[in-house]
């Protein structure tokens, strides 16, 4: 499961990739799906996946390529979309052709499921042995292989010439949660909201363990809905692939670095002596569905 260290320059800044976006299962999401990767194949037998959200997310991918690896059948459920799922993003073409089943709920049952996560009101009636993964792939089964990431940073810091700061762009946030948890108390964990805001990120750092100390919240300026069009995040693109010659997602990982880079520019954040370490969690697979968005909004160049 170990994934390299790479270091980069970006506007002067000595950064610290940790490539997770190497990792065969949609990136960190193999982390977090770790608990199910490691079972026996007799824990699938007669067993159904079921999982919920939007078309864009990359846990809907890796849980799909996880059911396929295990040939267990997969239904994903989401609210009720204006237009045809395949128009709207490549992880959903990508999740269909290794089999996932698409199912759409009303507005109230996806809400109550979301809420609840209780899968037993939609579950198909055919199904009788069901594994339920919530958002985002948000569980506290997911700190097993959070664990790992982590005991992998701390063994990093160990050869580091300064103390580490580590940005983690999130959703749930569910990875920022259990790294904070058991990284060495001297590694600052940030992380930045990509979904909802500050509020959102702890509300879900709660239902997953009110015990934690959660990570530092490094909010965005500027509210970006998500996966929506911003040019700056294409911008940004385009100077991160320049810089590290390493592709970044368009929906997390450039908010991330823009936020990050507005924090340094406003003197919010201080690195001057720390080692910073991004942790790339893949995603990459999203991309060119936004770029040809993009690219029809904006046909020139990003810079112009």
């Amino acid at each position: 499961m170990q994934t390299p260290f790479q270091r980069v320059c970006v506007r002067g800044l000595d950064v610290v990739v940790k490539r997770d976006d190497l990792l065969y299962l949609s990136g960190n999401k193999f982390r977090k799906l770790y608990w199910l990767v490691n079972k026996d194949p007799t824990f699938f037998d007669q067993s159904h996946i079921v999982s919920y959200g939007g078309l864009q997310s990359n846990a809907m991918l890796a849980i799909a390529q996880l059911a396929h690896m295990k040939s267990v059948p997969f239904t994903y459920f989401t609210k009720h979309i204006d237009v045809k799922p395949e128009t709207v993003t490549s992880n959903f073409q990508l999740a269909t052709a290794l089999g996932m089943q698409h199912a759409l709920l009303s507005a109230s049952e996806y809400d109550e499921l979301a809420t609840t996560r209780q899968f037993d009101p939609v579950v198909p009636p055919h199904v009788t042995k069901w594994i339920g993964i919530p958002q985002g792939g948000a569980t506290a089964d997911a700190e097993e292989g959070v664990r790992v990431l982590a005991e992998e940073i701390n063994t990093f810091a160990l050869t580091a010439n300064k103390a580490v700061t580590v940005l983690m762009p999130c959703g749930t946030g569910t990875t920022a949660l259990y790294v904070a948890k058991h990284v060495d108390a001297a590694i600052d964990v940030l992380a930045v909201p990509c979904v909802g805001g500050a509020n959102y990120l702890e509300t879900q750092w709660r239902a997953l363990d009110p015990t934690i100390n959660g990570p530092r919240i490094l909010a965005p300026r500027k509210k970006v809905a998500f996966g929506s069009l911003w040019k700056p995040l294409l911008a940004t693109y385009y100077e991160l692939l320049a810089a590290t010659d390493i592709e970044f997602d368009l929906v997390y990982a450039c908010l991330a670095w823009h936020t990050l880079f507005d924090a340094l520019e406003t003197r919010v954040l201080d690195l001057s002596e720390r080692q910073l370490l991004y942790v790339h969690c893949g995603g990459v697979s999203g991309n060119p569905g936004q770029l040809a968005r993009y690219h029809r909004r904006w046909p020139l160049s990003p810079e112009s």
